[in-house]
């Protein structure tokens, strides 16, 4: 996936004032290898921003595979879905001990492009 993409992407579908594309001064955007930067002037709601990047997934087809996470009160994450498969030609001890011994294994760092929205203080 692109943070390209994606920062060209909220940069056309974020509204302000019912204007899709129009940011104007109350929004800005930057992109830092694979963090997008979003800065604005309140009010702007952080779910919306999460609503947005859950369309793009859904647009890319990466939605099945990718997951947004609220990493902080300013920031999202997208991460992949932990899925893990197990045959069927296995006997159930031995099963259960390697779904055990999976789930207590900590995930991987994942390299995925972040969002974080910085509010701007007024002054």
């Amino acid at each position: 996936m692109d943070a390209a993409l994606l920062e060209k992407y909220l940069h056309d579908k974020i509204k302000i004032n019912g204007k899709a594309g129009a940011l104007g001064d109350k929004v800005r955007l930057a992109r830092d290898k694979a963090k997008i930067i979003v800065t604005v002037k309140p009010p702007f709601s952080k779910r919306y921003l999460k609503y947005l990047s859950k369309r793009f997934l859904c647009k890319q087809g990466l939605r099945d595979w990718l997951r947004v996470i609220a990493m902080s009160k300013t920031e999202y994450q997208f991460r992949y879905f932990n899925i893990q498969h197990n045959d069927s030609d296995e006997e159930e001890g031995e099963g259960e001990a390697d779904a055990e011994a999976e789930a207590e294994a900590e995930p991987e760092a994942e390299t995925e492009p972040e969002i974080k929205a910085e509010p701007e203080t007024v002054s």
